[in-house]
């Protein structure tokens, strides 16, 4: 994880780091499915976490790059 923090924008490391927890907790989902095969509730679980995971990897693309000639505005700007 340090390796691409050297000379990185600050978002971009916020980026990357914000996701772990999630992975981290499929992990040890995916070891209590081991264990426990008839757990429901750890299959649900563990199909929550790698949908919140797909859908912020579509997330990051699109902070970190957007395409060009449409620049990212916050429709909160236009009322101040």
């Amino acid at each position: 994880m340090l390796s691409f923090q050297p000379g990185k924008p600050p978002l971009e490391v916020a980026v990357h780091r914000l996701p772990l927890p999630v992975m981290f907790s499929v992990v040890i989902v995916i070891l209590v499915e081991y264990w426990k095969p008839e757990c429901f509730l750890a299959t649900v679980y563990r199909i929550y976490c790698l949908l919140v995971l797909g859908s912020w990897f579509i997330h990051t693309s699109h902070i970190m790059y957007t395409p060009p000639g449409r620049p990212f505005k916050c429709c909160l700007s236009d009322s101040i």
